[in-house]
């Protein structure tokens, strides 16, 4: 039989942080095991996955070696069987485990955890209090996408040494029915260079020693300034209505009023994910900005009126408290409303190819014109496409664009052969930090790459454009922003996926249409509609793109804006020129300075067949150095 060897190791874990564990009458086991014996009831969940977990007896360990069989969603869940809770307490979860995973981000593993029957719930990274998560947002295309987790190469793993970790405390009360499971998410990659690539070893969920039983382990309350021999749960000392057995459960710092420093007393920020009142924001006491838009939720008071970024008057429990498409961040960095729907972040196009005619004239108007070679004309959705052999002499060159923190990329395409080849919808270049790679991958995935983005180059949707779509003409955009640190793939219109990725802008240096300049990449088929925004296209946006066709709407988008002088510096008019659709009407707003704070001039404005114009006669008095406009399409 196998000698407890790693619960030496578990307790020597924790005696540092003062802690003896199991060594008192106070903690309370709910899960000892170790797997001597067998394998603890364990059961196993498998979804496309080549190699799922399996109990190794000779071992007394469970282990998965990965999978990488070109599906998506590769996955392999152990699953503990029913725990039922004694006694109320904050339980810890501790297990000796190594891991050899695939890294860059794409693979990984994650604990969740189910109370009463629930859902499992992924443990976060924050809740690890002993070697947590070490990989960044995952980019692979598997239920972690975009969640921290277990990945690389875990220390001494060839030696056979386990690393423990610890997470926790969870709340549970007496009664209660706990669950947990170990997640190996795969995707179309690469294993990991050893195996197992992850094995897990031994198991305990428990509370800690509590010399005065109330409630909190002695070593949190030595650490926190607290009394280890006296019953203390019920004070306040940081007077932040939050108790400090409550700031144990919560892992808030009972010494300080503002855990996070978000400008939020604890005791307010209730975690419900509901906004209620000022004595109830619903946020999360350790992190600053609960809904990720890189607002501080103490400035996200819910009020519902933009003053400025400062007071925004946003929900600090919605990225986008207006539901308009955009978060409430970059709507303040646009200058538009982030708590009214109808104010949305405007951009402009960078380039705009029909292809009619068979040339590649820039319908912009920024000059970009590019070069036609070997691509012949061809029948497309809106007018003529270019048509590609997929050889190295069918191509478009294109320009310096510049540098852009957001873009959006859509065109149309059919796809008529080199199905499971690299295909090139636009490619810088060359493959130097910032630039796109924008094209069909090996895998006929949809990808989109800038080297040295933060999270790894690459980038994918799900949507095949194999043998299943040939001869058929579909719809593709990607949507990119460095402010957000997303990405989106939208497929007919449709999402198809979002990632969190990035933060580094993109650079559109001279490129090609088609083909890539290092060869071997040619896309075959026709394309069509092709348009670069500098800005990120809201769903609505992408779909009016989709079904407008650039050469009926040029987009929406002011074309041209020029002062016109009154006599003496008086009588002074600006004339503005956008794109326009019959049947909708728009709003013009104007401003002084942009810090939010816009003049509505007309929202009744009438569309005409392409472009409108307006004029605004009533200026300041005495003009301004600098007047700013913005028109926003009315529903």
């Amino acid at each position: 039989m196998k000698t407890n060897t790693h619960l030496k190791t578990l307790t020597s874990a924790l005696v540092f942080a003062g802690a003896s564990f199991l060594q008192n009458a106070t903690a309370v086991d709910l899960l000892n095991e170790d797997f001597s014996a067998d394998d603890g009831g364990f059961t196993v969940t498998n979804e496309s996955h080549d190699d799922p977990w399996a109990y190794d007896a000779g071992a007394g360990a469970w282990s998965t070696d990965g999978s990488a069989n070109g599906a998506a969603d590769e996955h392999t869940r152990l699953t503990s069987p029913e725990l039922t809770v004694d006694a109320d307490g904050g339980y810890v979860v501790i297990f000796d485990h190594r891991y050899d995973i695939e890294g860059g981000d794409w693979d990984g593993a994650a604990l969740y955890i189910s109370v009463n029957g629930g859902p499992f719930d992924y443990v976060e990274g924050a809740e690890f209090t002993e070697n947590g998560y070490n990989t960044g947002d995952l980019i692979g295309a598997h239920a972690l996408l975009g969640l921290k987790a277990f990945g690389g190469i875990s220390p001494g793993h060839a030696a056979g040494t386990y690393i423990t970790s610890m997470a926790g405390p969870f709340p549970f009360g007496a009664g209660d029915i706990v669950q947990i499971q170990f997640l190996m998410a795969n995707d179309q990659g690469a294993l990991g260079t050893m195996t197992p690539n992850w094995e897990i070893d031994e198991i305990i969920m428990a509370t800690l020693e509590d010399t005065d039983g109330d409630g909190m382990p002695d070593f949190y309350e030595e650490d926190n300034g607290l009394n280890s021999e006296v019953d203390d749960s019920a004070d306040d000392p940081d007077m932040d209505m939050v108790s400090n057995l409550d700031e144990y459960l919560r892992r808030t710092d009972p010494q300080d009023d503002d855990s996070d420093d978000d400008g939020l007393l604890d005791g307010v920020e209730t975690g419900t994910g509901i906004f209620v009142d000022a004595d109830d924001t619903g946020t999360n006491p350790l992190s600053q900005d609960s809904d990720g838009d890189t607002l501080l939720d103490g400035v996200e008071t819910n009020s519902g009126e933009f003053v400025d970024a400062s007071d925004p008057g946003t929900n600090p429990n919605l990225e986008d408290s207006d539901g308009d498409g955009f978060t409430d961040s970059r709507e303040i960095q646009a200058n538009s409303d982030p708590t009214d729907p109808a104010s949305i972040p405007t951009g402009s196009i960078i380039a705009a190819y029909s292809f009619d005619d068979g040339t590649a004239t820039d319908l912009s108007g920024n000059g970009f014109d590019g070069v036609v070679v070997g691509a012949v004309p061809g029948e497309g959705v809106f007018g003529d496409a270019l048509v590609f052999d997929g050889s190295d002499a069918n191509y478009v060159t294109t320009p310096d664009f510049g540098e852009y923190d957001e873009l959006t990329v859509a065109c149309w395409l059919k796809v008529t052969g080199r199905v499971g080849a690299w295909r090139v919808l636009y490619n810088v270049d060359g493959w130097s930090a910032g630039w796109l790679h924008h094209q069909l991958y090996a895998d006929n995935l949809l990808g989109f790459s800038i080297n040295a983005n933060s999270g790894g180059n690459d980038q994918n949707g799900t949507t095949l454009f194999d043998d299943t779509v040939l001869d058929t003409w579909h719809h593709v955009a990607t949507v990119y922003s460095s402010i957000d640190s997303t990405l989106k793939f939208y497929v007919d219109g449709v999402l198809d996926t979002e990632n969190s990725w990035g933060g580094n802008p993109v650079l559109l240096g001279a490129g090609r249409i088609g083909a890539w300049s290092g060869g071997g990449r040619g896309f075959e088929g026709p394309i069509d509609e092709m348009v670069f925004l500098d800005y990120a296209a809201s769903a609505d946006q992408v779909a009016d793109i989709m079904s407008s066709g650039l050469g009926e709407t040029r987009l929406f988008q002011v074309t041209d804006i020029s002062l016109i002088p009154g006599e003496d510096g008086m009588n002074n008019g600006v004339v503005l020129n956008f794109t326009s659709r019959t049947g909708k009407t728009y709003a013009v707003d104007r401003s002084t300075e942009l810090d939010g704070n816009w003049l509505e001039l007309d929202d009744g404005v009438p569309g005409g067949d392409g472009s409108t114009e307006y004029r605004d006669n009533a200026l300041p008095v005495p003009l301004p150095k600098k007047l700013f406009y913005r028109v926003r399409e009315q529903d």
